[in-house]
């Protein structure tokens, strides 16, 4: 009986498959058309040895049915090859295909090959990798005995629409070929009642407007068609190829009202075995909204695994939330919708929000319809906020507010009254920050060895996350090495990749350890190895092959601190000239420093918008140039190993450096002359008093100075040529030279102190008056470079050496106002410093 029961239900599936494609005569509604073209195109232009004498689209919307009627002309075999199969695909829930003709011209015969024989049916299930399934069909023909020089003409229709549009219509047509077309027509008959709106791009020709009895036209017979465009590296959303876009979809209004009623106004009340988990979940909450939306979002991204039954109506109409929760499974919408059930069982106000994962934040642009949205997310409001949530998203963690979402520009939120797109806002961190630390031991000595900490935030935690959850330990140990033997030969992991995971504030941090034992490329008279940044140089889209008249796609989001230390068994000091790129669509940041044994590359990047306009490329052509030959350096030195023998290249920032010679080249003559002075007092000559206690701070507070002005010196970045570079290369000219003017003040300063301390000592009658210039002098200096420092910092948007300038500055008049009134009030002072230059006495 079971048998007899399973051979009658495949005998009825057969059936139904066979009553939705079979040949039958052509519509009688068409508009007629008239190929006028017989020019064959030049061989050059014919690929996969066929062309197209004929290619006729027509549409009739209130019918719901779409004609088609082609020509192929076989050229050679490899035309035999590729065109002599005629296939149609199709959804047999709701639609049927009719073949009209099919035709084999040969030598002005022609011979029918159309018969329900020679139709044939076959299941498609083209995005089953990606977890879903259609049941889309497939309808072919295989024509026999078709040979070079043959014509196939062929014509068909197409019956039926997923009752889930209703009567709302949308196509899209590209006026675009690669295989060439002499004559092309496509005519669109639709009901004056519902308003077709058409918008014509790149160039797409405009419709001639008609009427066919009492249906209104759009006809384009031969408009002007291109080859497609080939960019791989234009944003998902760019297209410059001639299209058009049909619809009678009003506007969002009228899209966001179909989507309601899609989502049967949300009316899913959930039944026992979901309420019993709601129950759990606000029990474990507390009461704290947040926490419980956690548990609600955690559960439906991990726990109800991504697989959509798309076939009829739910291609767009989700699955009742009960059976997604029971099965375990459901696609994207599917997903938001039980999501936002619970989200609301929770008393968070939440919505399904329609995006296209390609055209982002571009779909402002396109025209209402009902197949502009290929994903569903969730909005929620939460603390007077919108935030969106991606239900499919796996093992994403922090809390509510920290949850990643892609930038999808725009979407369309789906609940009572929207008459409009609503921007996709929420939290897009998405940074990373590896360090490489390199131990460089010569060959005689031993392995090298590299140490790799990457630190992940937001959504590359996710991803760091989900790629460890989903890869096998070997896998990624063989992927990782890999990874690194491109750079280093022989890198081999040393230890247990480490994986740590802060949920709490989705942070992932893993670690591995590698050795190196051939770090060193040893050639005649040289001994060298190379570093390359590869974690930063993957981020950066090349300009190869790019069409500069086109949008250039860029790694977006992006944000990266690149960092590689490396631990050389001897000094080495080296220096690279630094790069500093502040652009509008992108950040780039590369510095150098040294420490001893140690060398510090330092790389940022951080992309700012997902692309970069045509008018922006030639810039970016040299800057990608700067980026990439400082994505590689190269370490060596000359002759053989040897601790001494290392090339240590010391460089100084010369302008630094005159600058404090020419100072000292000033003040060394003056004060040669200064200290031939005679300063006439009321005791001058007589012997001096000795120096009591306060005369003695006097003293003690100069040998300060000069510490602290020697301290300066010793510390000063402005003799670094790398920081100097780095400053002057970004820009902060003001700050560069207010740095070379307070170097050039503190070495008067340091020169002035110097020569107050010998007179000191001296007990000189110049002293108090010279050491009452100093103090004004250094009062002045400090005060002058708090007005510099101040100006330089809101150009550059930073205060912080304003506020150390400041600090200075108070001292300084404190300092001052001390001493100053010490050395002009006390009579000490005037017996003291009695000594008189010899040339005087």
């Amino acid at each position: 009986m079971v048998k007899q029961l399973s051979l009658i239900l495949t005998l009825l599936f057969a059936g139904m498959l066979l009553s939705a494609q079979t040949a039958g005569p052509a519509p009688q509604w068409l508009l007629p058309v008239t190929p006028e073209n017989r020019q064959e195109p030049s061989a050059r232009e014919v690929s996969d040895g066929y062309y197209l004498p004929l290619v006729e689209f027509q549409v009739n919307i209130p019918q719901k049915t779409s004609y088609r009627h082609f020509k192929r002309k076989i050229v050679n075999a490899s035309g035999v090859q590729a065109a002599s199969e005629i296939s149609v695909q199709f959804h047999p829930e709701y639609e049927k295909v009719i073949y009209h003709q099919v035709k084999v011209i040969r030598n002005g015969n022609t011979m029918s090959r159309l018969s329900n024989q020679a139709i044939r049916v076959t299941s498609v299930e083209s995005e089953a990798d990606n977890y879903q399934y259609n049941n889309i069909k497939r309808t072919y023909i295989i024509l026999e005995d078709i040979q070079a020089g043959d014509e196939i003409d062929y014509a068909y229709s197409v019956v039926g629409q997923n009752p889930v549009f209703r009567n709302y219509y949308a196509a899209t047509w590209y006026f675009c070929h690669d295989t060439p077309i002499s004559n092309y027509f496509l005519l669109i008959q639709y009901d004056a009642a519902r308003k077709l709106n058409v918008t014509c791009r790149n160039g797409a020709a405009q419709p001639v407007e008609g009427r066919s009895g009492k249906l209104q036209t759009y006809e384009w017979r031969q408009p002007a068609l291109s080859r497609w465009n080939e960019n791989t590296a234009v944003p998902s959303w760019y297209e410059n190829d001639p299209v058009i876009t049909v619809t009678n979809v009003d506007n969002w209004k009228t899209l966001n009202n179909w989507a309601l009623d899609v989502f049967h106004q949300y009316n899913y009340p959930p039944g026992p075995a979901l309420r019993n988990k709601i129950a759990a979940w606000k029990t474990a909450a507390a009461g704290d909204t947040a926490a419980y939306a956690v548990n609600a979002i955690r559960y439906v991204q991990d726990n109800i695994r991504y697989l959509g039954f798309e076939v009829g109506v739910y291609s767009h109409q989700p699955h009742h939330p009960d059976d997604v929760f029971q099965k375990g499974y459901g696609d994207c919408k599917d997903k938001a919708l039980l999501l936002v059930r619970l989200l609301r069982e929770g008393g968070i106000p939440a919505w399904i929000a329609l995006v296209n994962s390609s055209l982002e934040g571009h779909i402002e642009n396109e025209a209402p319809s009902t197949g502009l949205f290929d994903h569903a997310i969730v909005a929620l409001e939460y603390r007077g906020k919108q935030r969106f949530i991606d239900a499919t998203s796996q093992y994403q963690r922090g809390g509510l507010e920290e949850i990643y979402v892609k930038d999808y520009g725009n979407a369309l939120v789906v609940k009572p009254g929207n008459e409009s797109l609503s921007p996709v806002t929420g939290n897009h961190l998405y940074s990373n920050k590896i360090t490489e630390t390199i131990e460089v031991l010569y060959p005689e000595n031993g392995e090298s060895r590299l140490e790799v900490r990457s630190e992940f935030e937001g959504g590359y935690a996710d991803a760091a996350r989900r790629h460890y959850h989903e890869t096998s330990q070997e896998e990624t140990r063989q992927h990782y090495e890999e990874y690194y033997g491109a750079i280093y030969d022989s890198v081999t992991l040393s230890e247990d990749i480490g994986f740590t995971d802060d949920s709490a504030q989705n942070r992932v941090v893993i670690t591995e350890s590698y050795t190196i034992p051939k770090l060193w490329t040893v050639t005649e008279g040289k001994q060298s190895f190379s570093l390359f940044a590869k974690t930063i140089y993957d981020q950066l889209t090349s300009l190869t092959d790019h069409k500069m008249n086109t949008p250039l796609a860029l790694s977006f989001p992006a944000k990266t601190k690149y960092q590689v230390v490396v631990k050389m068994p001897e000094k080495w000091n080296i220096h690279f000239s630094p790069v500093l790129l502040h652009r509008d669509n992108y950040d780039f940041e590369f510095t150098s420093s040294t420490a001893g044994k140690t060398i510090m590359l330092d790389y940022q990047y951080e992309s700012k918008n997902d692309h970069l306009a045509p008018e922006d490329l030639f810039r970016y052509k040299k800057d990608f140039k700067a980026m990439e030959e400082v994505m590689q350096s190269e370490i060596y030195q000359e002759g053989k190993f040897a601790g001494t023998q290392a090339t240590s290249i010391t460089e100084w920032h010369w302008p630094a450096v005159i600058v404090c010679l020419m100072v000292f080249g000033g003040m060394i003559p003056f004060l040669l002359r200064y200290n031939q002075r005679f300063e006439p007092g009321e005791f001058t000559g007589t012997y001096p008093l000795g120096v009591d206690l306060w005369t003695g701070l006097l003293g003690l507070s100069i040998v300060t100075q000069i510490v602290v002005l020697a301290a300066y010196f010793v510390a000063n970045e402005a003799f670094n040529p790398g920081i100097m570079d780095a400053i002057r290369f970004n820009g902060s000219l003001g700050r560069y030279y207010t740095i070379l003017t307070e170097l050039a003040l503190r070495s008067m300063l340091l020169c002035m102190s110097v020569a107050s301390l010998f007179w000191f000592f001296m007990k000189r009658d110049i002293f108090p008056r010279f050491m009452l210039l100093y103090i004004s002098a250094s009062v002045g200096v400090n005060v002058l470079l708090c007005v510099l420092y101040y100006m330089s910092g809101l150009a550059d948007g930073d205060n912080s050496l304003f506020i150390d300038a400041l600090r200075q500055t108070v001292r300084s008049i404190i300092w001052g106002a001390v001493w100053g009134a010490y050395l002009y009030r006390s009579d000490r002072v005037k017996q003291v410093f009695v000594n008189i230059h010899p040339d005087n006495a």
